[in-house]
């Protein structure tokens, strides 16, 4: 299911849709959290309810397998696909460049500083994970324009015209851009 809807995303619904609610069902695992940060007096009743309740350990499996879903339809392939789609023709080296770089950074610091953060702070870290998401959620709707069904040639007339990102989507071209004759 998640391998037809990531072929066909362009279809069904727009990309910066398909990203923020796969950014959003990934924050689904919060409750897996819970059950580790609970206070200590019923910390044991919790962990109970995972080792003798079958329903909550199939509720972890499916929170589980959500997780996978939404960052295999999502982020987590989508990203690579729109840093490539989404620059000005004049800029798409530097745009993908930059998500590129930019992604081996974060990632570099993530996988240093996160065991650190789990011994000090312990399952607590699935809050910040949390607000990180939420601020993933709103920069996605402020930043990352609709591209989906445009021409190059419409994509740099956008960008060229300073259009917001959140309009790109009704946003009507012209038709007009890039047939200017150079006079010599």
């Amino acid at each position: 299911m998640t391998e037809i809807l990531s072929q066909n995303k362009n279809d069904y619904t727009g990309a910066k849709i398909l990203m923020g609610s796969a950014t959003g069902m990934m924050q689904v695992v919060i409750p897996c959290y819970v059950a580790e940060i609970t206070p200590r007096e019923i910390r044991g009743v919790t962990i109970g309810l995972f080792s003798f309740n079958p329903s909550a350990g199939a509720a972890l499996v499916f929170f589980l397998a959500l997780f996978n879903a939404a960052t295999a339809v999502g982020p987590g392939v989508a990203g690579w696909a729109y840093a490539g789609e989404a620059g000005s023709a004049r800029l798409r080296a530097k745009t993908t460049t930059l998500a590129t770089g930019s992604n081996a950074i974060i990632g570099t610091v993530t996988n240093i500083v996160i065991p650190y953060e789990l011994v000090a702070i312990g399952p607590k870290t699935g809050y910040m994970f949390f607000g990180i998401g939420v601020i993933c959620c709103v920069l996605i709707y402020l930043w990352i324009p609709e591209v989906s069904g445009r021409t190059y040639a419409q994509l740099d007339e956008m960008f060229e015209r300073r259009v917001p990102a959140r309009e790109f989507k009704n946003y009507v071209c012209t038709g007009d851009y890039g047939n200017e004759t150079v006079k010599v």
